[in-house]
């Protein structure tokens, strides 16, 4: 077997071989990074800045504390003014209620009425009412229908008795004495007899 050679050209023996002088205008250019030699400058401007952001974080962490307490305190102050709101529109409604009953107990009482068989009846008086009213009130008390024959009388400090008027307010006509009335006969009618006649 016959081999053939081709002849290798002139151009491609000719290697370009660097010099020495090139590596050396190269590693001029090159910088060797030692990373475990960081300047102090550097690392004194990142301690820096870690230190001015923990201490920013604190300052908000402090002012959102602050805030919270603030709102907590504000919190606690209205219900304190709520609480003491309904207190006293409690203690006012209260009053006010006090001040009704005792008006109803001044304008409105009870008045004594002794029988003609000497039992006691608690009649209402109010501060207005006239002798009508009142006695209207005991003839309603006992049903009874003839009530021409009969009538109202109090006694003064003086025991002096008294009929009592109709048309005036029976607490005035008292000036001043207890609502004791006793329940008294006026007078006879001519024949009792037909009275009784024509109530049956």
């Amino acid at each position: 077997m016959t081999e053939f050679v081709q002849p290798v050209s002139q151009s491609s023996l000719h290697l370009q071989v660097g010099s020495m002088n090139d590596v050396d205008r190269l590693s001029g250019s090159l910088q060797y990074i030692d990373h475990h030699h960081i300047p102090q400058s550097i690392i004194e401007d990142n301690t820096k800045k870690k230190e001015k952001n923990k201490l920013k974080k604190k300052e908000e962490e402090n002012e959102k504390r602050a805030q919270h307490e603030r709102e907590k305190e504000e919190k606690k102050a209205r219900k304190q003014e709520e609480k003491q709101r309904k207190k006293s529109k409690i203690e006012q409604q209260s009053l006010s209620s006090k001040r009704i009953i005792n008006t109803q107990l001044i304008n409105k009482s009870k008045a004594r009425i002794i029988m003609l068989d000497d039992t006691e009846e608690l009649v209402d008086l109010s501060k207005d009412d006239t002798g009508k009213v009142l006695y209207n009130r005991v003839c309603d008390l006992m049903r009874l229908e003839e009530k021409d024959y009969f009538g109202l009388i109090y006694i003064d400090n003086e025991n002096n008795r008294y009929w009592l008027d109709n048309d005036k307010r029976a607490r005035s006509q008292l000036k001043g004495l207890d609502s004791i009335f006793y329940f008294q006969v006026k007078f006879y009618p001519p024949e009792p007899a037909l009275l009784q006649e024509d109530i049956t």
